[in-house]
């Protein structure tokens, strides 16, 4: 527990003061704490979002402001709502 927030404390102090070039390189503290703990699919899928919308915003920077986060979170709120579907739909079935 002690080196996990080390290692914690590390990255955000780093995200704070590195120069931009090198800031931007620095993994989220967020981010890995919640790799480490959510299930290989969840975070693959946040992986395979992040880099679709890198790539979309990489030609038109202005696609990110508009686009990316309205269809971000309509995806997660439909995973969200299939989901608790899936599990009504297994509570009822049995």
């Amino acid at each position: 527990m002690i080196v996990g927030s080390a290692i914690g404390l590390v990255l955000a102090v780093g995200e704070r003061l590195a120069p931009p070039r090198i800031a931007r390189w620095l993994p989220s503290s967020a981010g890995l704490g919640l790799g480490l703990l959510l299930p290989l699919s969840t975070s693959l899928s946040m992986l395979i979002g992040a880099a679709a919308a890198a790539i979309a915003t990489r030609g038109r920077p202005k696609i990110n402001e508009r686009y990316v986060w309205p269809i971000s979170a309509g995806l997660l709120a439909g995973e969200s709502l299939a989901g608790v579907a899936v599990t009504i739909v297994g509570t009822l079935t049995r």
